[in-house]
């Protein structure tokens, strides 16, 4: 069940805060959007109807071959389908003869208008629906999905339930995917500040512009007035109304325990060692199930799995590797 990732960072890159914080570097953007200017290029968007009046956006970049495999790649919390990591795999697979969409979460990118409820991570039904709609309308021969972070969360979760709902997927490959939620939410508050910072940032960002799309439904001043993640998720779960405290809400989207005992599709998590905000020991926590594989790696940080000097990451390898095989 488990493996030892082949990934050998450069000596600089062997600190977990500098491959995570790397990661997201501004200055990594000229290297990754030059990089994915082809794919770029020949994208489109789409607005999914996932069913109960949910739309999601996502962008679509079709390979010139039409009996090209499809990967559905999804980004992590607060980030966006052109998050580097997510635009720089997207990149490697089109090169190498896959289609890729690129799906957008509610409240994600620039998609805040098109779902007047706030986003929260329980919302699979939604993210099943946009799956269902991308496989219908493009009917691939080879369907394969690839997560980062929370996104990752979301494609093992979709796998656990792919047979409930008529879908077709070959293979899921999710990296550094929060296992137990309640673990991670306790690691971005207690560990290296910058995360906590990063996160509740962005966070805010993202309220803050929900509320001016919707003034009558959110009181903007209510919503930023804790400038604490724990304390904000709080108050939000009064906004979301199904969850009876925080603990029962980050339980209900945890990968733990039985969570993955009806897995049924070929599924690949990847974990580093020196993830500072995924303990990759939740890994003892998931289902012994046949069709889960757990790659661990020494180094990685989070997300990060930067190999050399323009900032390249060793995880688009790792997705074209594992679609691939």
């Amino acid at each position: 069940m488990y493996e030892i990732a082949n990934y050998k960072p450069p000596f600089w890159a062997r600190n977990t805060h500098v491959q995570s914080l790397l990661a997201t570097f501004k200055l990594r953007r000229l290297f990754v959007e030059k990089k994915s200017k082809p794919l770029l290029d020949i994208t489109e968007e789409v607005i999914l109807d996932c069913g109960d009046d949910v739309r999601l956006q996502g962008f679509y970049s079709a390979s010139p071959n039409p009996e090209a495999p499809l990967v559905v790649l999804m980004h992590g919390w607060e980030g966006s389908a052109n998050s580097m990591y997510l635009l720089s795999s997207a990149q490697t697979l089109y090169t190498n003869g896959y289609s890729v969409f690129r799906l957008n979460l509610r409240d994600h990118g620039d998609s805040h208008h098109l779902n007047e409820d706030l986003f929260h991570s329980c919302r699979l039904d939604e993210v099943v629906g946009a799956v269902k709609a991308i496989q219908a309308r493009y009917q691939p021969k080879q369907f394969f999905m690839g997560g980062y972070s929370l996104g990752g969360n979301f494609c093992v979760r979709v796998a656990a339930v792919a047979h409930e709902h008529a879908l077709s997927i070959d293979k899921v490959v999710a990296i550094c995917p929060p296992i137990d939620p309640f673990e991670t939410m306790h690691e971005i508050q207690n560990g290296f500040v910058a995360y906590n910072w990063y996160f509740l940032k962005k966070w805010r960002a993202s309220l803050t512009k929900k509320a001016e799309i919707f003034p009558e439904k959110y009181n903007k001043q209510k919503l930023l007035e804790h400038k604490d993640l724990a304390k904000l998720t709080e108050v939000l779960l009064g906004e979301f109304g199904e969850f009876e405290s925080s603990k029962q809400y980050f339980d209900a989207y945890a990968l733990k325990d039985d969570r993955l005992q009806n897995l049924q599709i070929p599924t690949v998590i990847l974990l580093a060692e020196d993830d500072t905000i995924i303990p990759h020991s939740g890994s003892d926590k998931l289902y012994k199930s046949e069709y889960l594989s757990i790659v661990k790696s020494p180094y990685g940080g989070h997300c990060g799995f930067l190999k050399d000097g323009k900032l390249n990451s060793w995880s688009d390898d790792f997705f074209l590797e594992h679609f691939s095989s």
